[in-house]
C-alpha cells in the first residue's frame, strides 16, 4: 500500500508540470524586414564623411546597484532542484568598468554557428536560472532552446503558434519576446491582421507556456506597414520596455516622433504585473501628464529595432534605424531614464539636420555613420557582462543588417567613446541576446544561430 500512494504522489507532481502548446494552423509568410532592404535601396544625393563620430559629451556614472547573494566558491550560486528540474543564479558583477580604447583594439573573437532553426528568427529570451531560452520566428511560432552542458543546442516544437493571427506585411511578424525576472511570463510583441501592434503576456509553468491564459497588455493602430519596432527588453527592476518606430513613410510625415500624446518614435516603461493590463512606474518622467502618454520614457526616435539595458550601469543603450544617410546609437546613462530624452527625430538624423523643425532641447547620439561602405541599417546589440572572454567586459557590441560586421564600443573613463570593428561577419543579423551565462548569442534572419566566443589569437 505505502509503495502505490508513493507512487501516486509521484504522478500528481509530475502532471502538475505540463505546459500545453498553443496551436494554430496558417502558412508562413516568407516576406525579409523590408525596412533593412530599404534603406539599401533609397539614396540622396547629400553625402557625408564615412567615419564614425564620436559625439559623445561626459557621461555620469552611476554605481551599480546589486543584489545580496549568499555564494559558496566562485561566482554561482548553488543550484536548487524544482520541478522544472535545475535553476541556477549567477551573481552579478559589480564592475562598471570597460576596455581602453587600446584594449578594444586588440580583443580577439570568434563566432561559432550552434544551431539552425528552418524558420526566419526575429528575436531571443533566456529564462532566468535556466539554460532554455525562448526562440521567436518572424511568422508568429515560438519554440524552447535549450542548450547543453558541450554547447549544443536544441530546439523543440512550437511552444506556441500565432501565425494564425499575424500579419508579416512589410516590417509586421513576430518582432519581440522577453521574459519576467522571475520567469512567472513571456512577453510578446507582434502585428495582427490587421496592422495592430500588439503587447500580450502568457503565464509560464515549466518553461512553458499555458494554453488559454494570454493577456494584452497594450495595442496601437499602425498606420502604415513600416517601422514598427517591437522590441521588448526587461529592465534590472523587472519593469518592461516596449519599442515602436514612427509609424512609417519618409521623414516621419505625421511628425509622430515628436508627439509626447502618443506612442510612436518612443520607448515606453510598464509595469507588467502591478495593475491591470499594467501599471505607470512612478519613476517614468511623465506620470500624471494628462496630455502626455505616461508610459514614454524616450523619444525622437525613427525605429528603434534593438535596444539594451546594461544590467551593471543600469544605462539604456538604443539602436536606431536611419533613413538615407545616418545610423545611430545612443547611450542613456541609467540617472536619466526617469528625466525623459529626446533624440531628436525628425529635425535630426543622427546629426545631420532635416527640414524638419528643430525641438527646443534633444540629445545628440552617442555613435552616427553613414552608408558610404555599404551599410544601411544598424542592428542595435547589448554590453557583454560575461566571463568567457574576459578582455570584452563592459564593450557594447553593434553591427548592421546590411555588411553583418561585429563592432565593439567601450566608455572610456572621461566619458567618449572608443569604437572597433572585427573582422567576425554574420549574414542579416537580426540581434544579440544573452542566456544566464551572460554569453552572447547572435541571431541571423535566415536561421542561423551563433555563439559568440574567444578567438584563438
Amino acid at each position: 500500500m505505502k509503495h502505490w500512494i508513493q507512487l501516486l504522489l509521484a504522478i500528481s507532481i509530475l502532471s502538475g508540470c505540463s505546459g500545453t502548446i498553443e496551436k494554430s494552423e496558417t502558412d508562413e509568410n516568407s516576406s525579409p524586414y523590408t525596412s533593412m532592404s530599404q534603406n539599401l535601396d533609397q539614396t540622396e544625393e547629400e553625402s557625408e564623411d564615412s567615419e564614425e563620430l564620436d559625439a559623445s559629451s561626459e557621461l555620469e556614472e552611476e554605481s551599480p546597484i546589486t543584489e545580496e547573494i549568499s555564494t559558496v566558491e566562485g561566482d554561482e550560486v548553488p543550484a536548487e532542484e524544482s520541478l522544472c528540474g535545475k535553476t541556477e543564479v549567477i551573481e552579478e558583477s559589480s564592475d562598471s568598468g570597460s576596455p581602453t580604447e587600446e584594449e578594444l583594439g586588440s580583443v580577439s573573437l570568434a563566432i561559432n554557428e550552434v544551431g539552425r532553426s528552418s524558420g526566419r528568427l526575429s528575436a531571443l529570451a533566456s529564462i532566468p536560472g535556466t539554460d532554455v531560452f525562448l526562440l521567436a520566428e518572424l511568422s508568429g511560432i515560438v519554440r524552447q532552446m535549450s542548450v547543453a552542458e558541450g554547447g549544443e543546442i536544441s530546439l523543440s516544437e512550437p511552444v506556441i503558434d500565432l501565425s494564425w493571427g499575424i500579419s508579416q506585411e512589410g516590417e509586421g511578424g513576430l518582432l519581440g519576446i522577453a521574459v519576467a525576472k522571475d520567469g512567472s511570463e513571456v512577453y510578446l510583441s507582434y502585428t495582427d491582421l490587421d496592422m495592430k501592434s500588439k503587447v500580450i503576456a502568457y503565464t509560464l509553468d515549466c518553461h512553458t507556456p499555458i494554453a488559454g491564459t494570454s493577456r494584452e497588455l497594450l495595442s496601437m493602430q499602425q498606420p502604415l506597414t513600416t517601422h514598427n519596432g517591437g522590441n521588448l527588453v526587461i529592465d534590472n527592476e523587472g519593469r518592461l520596455l516596449i519599442g515602436f518606430g514612427d509609424g512609417g513613410g519618409a521623414d516621419d510625415p505625421m511628425d509622430y516622433a515628436q508627439n509626447l500624446g502618443n506612442w510612436f518614435g518612443a520607448i515606453l516603461r510598464i509595469d507588467p504585473k502591478s495593475d491591470i493590463p499594467y501599471g505607470i512606474p512612478v519613476e517614468n518622467p511623465f506620470v500624471d501628464q494628462s496630455e502626455i502618454k505616461p508610459e514614454i520614457i524616450v523619444w525622437g526616435l525613427r525605429n528603434p529595432w534593438r535596444f539594451s539595458i546594461d544590467e551593471v550601469t543600469g544605462d539604456l543603450w538604443i539602436g536606431d534605424v536611419g533613413q538615407y544617410i545616418v545610423e545611430e546609437v545612443s547611450r542613456i546613462p541609467q540617472s536619466e531614464l526617469s528625466s525623459g530624452t529626446n533624440l531628436g527625430w525628425p529635425a535630426f538624423e543622427g546629426g545631420r539636420r532635416t527640414g524638419k523643425p528643430r525641438p527646443l532641447e534633444h540629445r545628440l547620439p552617442d555613435i552616427w555613420y553613414n552608408h558610404d561602405d555599404g551599410r544601411c541599417a544598424v542592428i542595435g546589440g547589448l554590453v557583454y557582462r560575461g566571463t568567457e572572454i574576459p578582455s570584452l567586459y563592459g564593450s557594447y557590441i553593434y553591427s548592421d543588417w546590411c555588411d553583418g560586421r561585429i563592432r565593439l564600443v567601450a566608455v572610456q573613463e572621461d566619458g567618449s567613446i572608443a569604437t572597433a570593428q572585427t573582422s567576425l561577419l554574420v549574414p542579416q543579423i537580426t540581434g544579440f541576446f544573452q542566456g544566464r551565462d551572460r554569453e552572447v548569442y547572435v541571431l541571423g534572419f535566415e536561421g542561423g544561430i551563433y555563439r559568440l566566443e574567444v578567438g584563438l589569437g
